[in-house]
């Protein structure tokens, strides 16, 4: 099976709702995988800054954008999440700077009617917060979208 892959990481600021002091999401990516019969498996990958909040082991919602047919949501399952801090002598246990986790969300198989429009579809994630240890950013504390 040759897996296609549109692999699109981007941590956009999302201005919704108020400003909250507590934060935790790094990134994340979508990816897709079209099976031999046409259907899609969507992927979600969200990496979180172990010294915030916990993250979620609630299944996930992808929203679809120029997709006119229904569902215009994918909803991925909660799979695992796995530490990727770097190999320092710390992990999410005892977190320090750098500390960080990986939660996995995938789709059961979904099927995609229709022509994409020539602007494409566009498949995004948000969740609120965005981890304040990003500094090239302006607006720390906000949420958090991936797109694909």
């Amino acid at each position: 099976m040759k897996a296609k892959h549109l692999l699109f990481l981007l941590a956009a600021l999302v201005t919704m709702g108020s400003k909250v002091e507590a934060s935790h999401l790094m990134g994340g990516e979508i990816t897709w995988e079209c099976q031999p019969n046409g259907q899609y498996i969507f992927t979600l990958r969200v990496y979180r800054d172990c010294n915030g909040i916990p993250g979620s082991s609630s299944a996930q919602t992808i929203n679809i954008w120029n997709y006119s047919s229904l569902p215009n949501t994918i909803l991925c399952n909660f799979i695992g999440q796995t530490d990727i801090s770097p190999p320092c002598g710390f992990d999410c246990n005892s977190p320090q700077a750098g500390a960080a986790e990986e939660f996995l969300y995938i789709s059961d198989p979904v099927t995609l009617v229709g022509v994409p429009p020539a602007d494409g579809y566009v498949f995004t994630w948000d969740d609120c917060c965005r981890n304040s240890a990003i500094d090239n950013l302006n607006l720390t504390g906000e949420g958090l979208r991936v797109i694909l």
